[in-house]
């Protein structure tokens, strides 16, 4: 019987829910982007209000990053 190759690669395990992390922050990025930016427009801080929309301005880039970087 063959031992799964993959065991013998350092790290493997964590390379794995890395990804799944990136790849669940797009998806839940992008499920929440609409009402981020609604809370945004209604924040009653500036700086929460600031911070919202930079956050929906980048997640696709935040998340193609993630995912290169992985």
């Amino acid at each position: 019987m063959e031992v799964r190759k993959e065991k013998d690669l350092p790290w493997f395990r964590l390379q794995q829910w890395y990804f799944y992390g990136a790849a669940v922050f797009f998806s839940y990025g992008r499920f929440l982007k609409a009402k981020v930016a609604m809370n945004a427009v209604n924040a009653a801080d500036p700086a929460t209000a600031r911070g919202l929309s930079w956050f929906v301005a980048h997640h696709s880039l935040m998340s193609y990053l993630a995912w290169m970087f992985g």
